[in-house]
């Protein structure tokens, strides 16, 4: 209902994907570095040619520093660069190791019947990142979440959301060895501000907690 009213006031004016919302601009610009990498990590895996994809960091650049993008691109860009330069050293070699990549930025679909009114309707969801574990052919969903402080109880809102139960529900359709969805928390580096304090140094943090399937769902 909130999509169908922004997109009713916005009905005659000019499409944007120029937004100026911050933490919009972090989540849009680390989940681009995340897609290259992990496309041309499946390259790799798969004898093609990566360069098909540029460097995740180049490609970070190239978006915020658009002539069309708003100054919060740019004002953002290296504290978003140094989170995925963190998020790279700590995950790239392990996860290429651990994980064949199958697919990234998928659209997945399902037909869903209003018993009701006998009417079908079709439901999708485009999950950012879909691997299968080497050591046992399971496949995992991940969802790459970004915040600015990571909390150990988000993850069960996350559960109960219908976004999640989508995921677990088309991964179960789409693959017989569907094992989970994982949220792949990624704390962006910044900077803390208190009112009676002097500013601190916030680092990266990386956590990857299974959301499992909320009771009834």
């Amino acid at each position: 209902r909130k999509h169908f009213l922004k997109r009713e006031r916005a009905r005659h004016q000019p499409s944007s994907t120029w937004t100026t919302i911050e933490p919009f601009v972090k989540g849009t610009l680390v989940h681009l570095g995340l897609a290259q990498m992990y496309a041309r990590m499946y390259c790799r895996q798969h004898d093609q040619d990566e360069d098909e994809f540029l460097d995740p960091i180049d490609a970070m650049n190239a978006k915020a520093r658009d002539y069309r993008a708003p100054p919060i691109w740019r004002a953002v860009l290296d504290d978003c660069v140094y989170s995925f330069q963190s998020y790279r050293s700590r995950w790239e070699l392990h996860d290429e190791a651990r994980y064949d990549i199958i697919a990234i930025e998928k659209q997945y679909e399902i037909s869903v019947t209003d018993p009701d009114r006998d009417v079908e309707y079709c439901y999708t969801q485009r999950r950012d990142l879909g691997v299968r574990e080497k050591s046992t052919g399971g496949v995992i969903f991940w969802d790459h979440k970004t915040t600015m402080n990571y909390q150990s109880w988000i993850k069960y809102r996350y559960e109960l959301a219908l976004q999640f139960v989508g995921y677990n529900a088309l991964g179960a359709l789409h693959y017989p060895d569907f094992k989970s969805t994982q949220i792949n928390y990624i704390q962006l580096a910044g900077e803390k501000k208190s009112k009676s304090k002097p500013p601190t140094r916030i680092q990266p943090e990386f956590y990857r907690p299974t959301a499992n399937i909320a009771p009834a769902a």
